[in-house]
């Protein structure tokens, strides 16, 4: 090919990766420093299946499956854009690093009154790892430079959750990572 085209489409990349990192730095800027948007009854089921729908196409393009068990009607409390992008951060999150013709799974169950998310895929963290994984700039897999993020979704999903005082956790057993989102729901509001 021609190697100025190569030249101007890396640096297009490069371009695209600053774009991305800018709009996270900025996210999380205005996580620490804005005051809370006002909270209210968010449809989890919904949600989940929109973003999981959203993600089908970059998982196909990953060769990932992405499997969903999400009960209807739960409902959390807290900032609609926040939990739109709490979800998005970890299915997105889940679909990159899941191996080829891996499964990410997305579980949405309620429980009394509390709901839980666990958003899962194949693949194994060090306990140094999982002690870090929400840090910002940290990334588990050093070979993962070129993805285009710098390692601050899940610092992100983090503060995310804390200011919508939801818990968010990730376990690793049996070949899976599987991040957890913890909360408490409403009845559905009519």
């Amino acid at each position: 090919g021609d190697p100025e085209n190569a030249w101007l489409h890396s640096l297009h990349e490069e371009a695209l990766r600053m774009q991305r990192l800018i709009y996270d730095l900025l996210a999380l800027a205005r996580y620490d420093a804005l005051p809370q948007a006002k909270p209210e009854p968010v449809d989890l089921s919904n949600l989940c299946q929109t973003i999981a729908l959203e993600a089908y196409e970059r998982a196909y393009a990953h060769r990932v499956l992405i499997e969903e068990d999400i009960e209807s009607n739960v409902l959390a409390f807290c900032e609609p854009e926040d939990a739109h992008r709490l979800v998005a951060l970890l299915v997105d999150n889940a679909v990159k690093y899941a191996p080829d013709q891996g499964v990410v799974s997305i579980r949405l169950k309620r429980k009394d009154h509390r709901f839980q998310l666990d958003v899962e895929n194949p693949g194994t963290l060090t306990p140094e790892q999982m002690a870090h994984v929400f840090d910002r700039f940290y990334k588990a897999d050093p070979s993962r430079k070129k993805d285009g993020s710098y390692g601050l979704g899940l610092s992100i999903a983090k503060e995310i959750a804390s200011r919508n005082k939801l818990a968010l956790s990730v376990t690793c057993q049996a070949g899976a990572i599987t991040f957890s989102v913890r909360g408490k729901s409403y009845k559905n509001v009519r």
